[in-house]
């Protein structure tokens, strides 16, 4: 009996052991849904959703044959905030279709953002002078799938706002008066150009600038004051990073008008040459060599492009200009068929739109979410302009002047703060400057100088107003230039309506989502709109439109130097 015993326990321990070792032995098919699981929880996309909706679960399960499916779904909920398909052994991903982060399910509710907002110790303070939190009346509004836009009421009208973070159960920021409707008159540092606004960056970029542009024989001397004016507009800056309109705009508008008038004395009367150096000139006191300068703009040149690739942002008019590219390549108009998030980015001229259609072509596929995809071709096309603005600076100098300040002109653009700012913003700016630049260097050529600021009111539509500006150069043949301009003017503008044209109701469509959509707009970030001032806006109008007159015929002789001043001053 005992034996028998033995022998059945032997059998079972046989038996245990083989199953172990079944157990132990990998199994192929777990292996690859583990390795498809990993591919999925290490994409950056993926990570990004994750980030907008932390504690969302990652599913994966076998599809067709040698494929697998994930999803990441929030808990307790049943749709996809992105499926996914991998292919391959190892899986890699080959397809993904994302909800956009504006339909995204929120994961507070509607009353439990207003509870946060009603706590936020901010929003209590700002709620003091009407009352308290308990005699406003409150609602809430789903943003962008990030954010509950919270607005509390006096009567008609909001008077607080605070945005609760859905992701964090946090609130971002409380604001009153003009910030409630301009996400632009927030204190916010970073919200636009991004790392460039970091003080070892935006300090020491004004020190080069002042370093290339001030006379160092003649610190006392208005060039000094000019650097200054063109240094000044920071101090605007500084105001609006800090959320203070009061200051910012009329800081901002001062420097403008000083600017205006240094710029229009210098187009009636004429640049004067600077006096040669007398006497002994200390080497601290003497211009920089061109050594430095060439050192100084490629090292500011690399820094600006590197900042713009790894540590800028892209404002809404970017994201325009590559969304109405899109819709180029797509053989439609872009008026009228802009994103649902930038609806009014169809606001500027045709040629903006044009003139994104490569870089689009070469970065965004059909179907993209441009805005999503970080916009390289709102990157390629500011990078792209900004060195060209440098070179027609560099040539205009070398044209007009010399080498030296072909020079100088290059390297005051690459350490100028504020063209760095624009670039990092990557929006239109700099084509339009560029454009405004080359009709400078085209002066010669009158029809072509014409065309080419026609071409920049084509982007943005002020550069019209420099046009009688440019009527005629020097004393010879006054009229004939006066006719060549407005005629290369006329065939550029000719021909973008004619492309409007080209599309059923294609200039009725333009003209309501431009001059129609601008010309009712109040800004609270010039005087006109922050104080009030439209009759006085119409005065000023009405005399820049005079003034502009008088300037295609007075002063009868003009320079290059003096039409780049008016050209200026308009």
């Amino acid at each position: 009996m005992l034996h028998w015993a033995r022998i059945v326990v032997c059998a079972i321990m046989l038996v245990a052991v083989c199953a172990h070792g079944a157990l132990a032995r990998p199994n192929p098919q777990q292996q690859r849904m583990d390795a498809a699981r990993a591919a999925v929880e290490i994409d950056a996309q993926v990570q990004q959703v994750l980030t907008y909706r932390p504690g969302s679960i990652i599913g994966v399960e076998p599809g067709q044959v040698g494929s697998w499916t994930a999803w990441v779904r929030q808990p307790g909920d049943t749709r996809n905030l992105m499926t996914l398909t991998l292919v391959g052994n190892p899986p890699r991903i080959v397809s993904r279709q994302q909800l956009p982060f504006d339909k995204f399910p929120p994961r507070i509710t509607q009353s439990r953002a207003i509870t946060i907002a009603r706590a936020d110790r901010s929003a209590r303070e700002r709620a003091k002078p009407l009352g308290g939190m308990a005699g406003l009346r409150a609602t809430a509004h789903w943003q962008d799938g990030t954010t509950w836009e919270v607005s509390f009421w006096k009567g008609s009208k909001v008077r607080i706002r605070v945005d609760v973070n859905d992701a964090t159960g946090r609130v971002d920021g409380a604001w009153t008066g003009h910030a409630i409707g301009w996400k632009m008159a927030r204190a916010d540092r970073y919200s636009f150009g991004g790392d460039f606004n970091k003080p070892f960056v935006w300090y020491p970029a004004m020190v080069l600038f002042a370093l290339v542009m001030l006379d160092r024989r003649r610190l006392m001397s208005m060039r000094t004051l000019d650097v200054a004016l063109l240094l000044s507009f920071a101090v605007s800056l500084e105001f609006q990073w800090r959320g203070m309109l009061e200051w910012s705009v009329p800081l901002a508008w001062a420097s403008l008008a000083l600017l205006a008038v240094r710029t229009t004395a210098w187009f009636l009367r004429g640049v004067r040459p600077l006096p040669a150096p007398t006497g002994h000139v200390r080497w601290w006191r003497r211009d920089l060599p061109a050594w430095v300068l060439i050192v100084l703009l490629v090292f500011t040149a690399g820094a600006r492009y590197g900042l713009n690739t790894w540590g800028s942002s892209v404002a809404d008019v970017g994201y325009a200009g590559v969304a109405g590219a899109r819709a180029v390549i797509d053989g439609k108009l872009p008026y009228g068929n802009m994103p649902a998030d930038n609806e009014h980015g169809d606001t500027y001229g045709p040629l903006n739109y044009l003139l994104y259609v490569p870089a689009a072509a070469v970065w965004h596929e059909p179907g993209d979410d441009v805005w999503q995809d970080g916009l390289p071709a709102a990157h390629a096309v500011a990078t792209v302009s900004d060195l060209a603005a440098c070179l027609l600076l560099a040539a205009i100098g070398w044209r007009w002047m010399s080498k030296r300040a072909a020079l100088v002109l290059a390297a005051a653009w690459m350490t100028y703060p504020f063209t760095g700012w624009v670039l990092c913003n990557n929006v239109n700016d700099t084509l339009v400057a560029a454009l405004v630049l080359a009709s400078l260097l085209l002066l010669p050529k009158p029809g072509l100088r014409g065309a080419a600021m026609a071409s920049a009111a084509a982007i943005k539509f002020m550069p019209l107003l420099a046009i009688p500006v440019l009527a005629h150069v020097g004393i010879a043949r006054r009229g004939s230039q006066a006719w060549r301009v407005a005629v290369g003017a006329a065939v550029v503008l000719g021909a973008c309506c004619v492309y409007l044209a080209a599309y059923p109701s294609g200039l009725s469509l333009f003209w309501h989502a431009t001059f129609g959509f601008q010309l009712d707009r109040s800004s609270p970030f010039s005087p006109w709109g922050l104080y009030g001032w439209q009759g006085a806006q119409r005065v000023a109008q009405v005399l820049l439109v005079a003034g502009l007159g008088i300037a295609a015929f007075l002063p009868a002789r003009r320079d290059a130097r003096q039409v780049a001043a008016g050209v200026a001053a308009a």
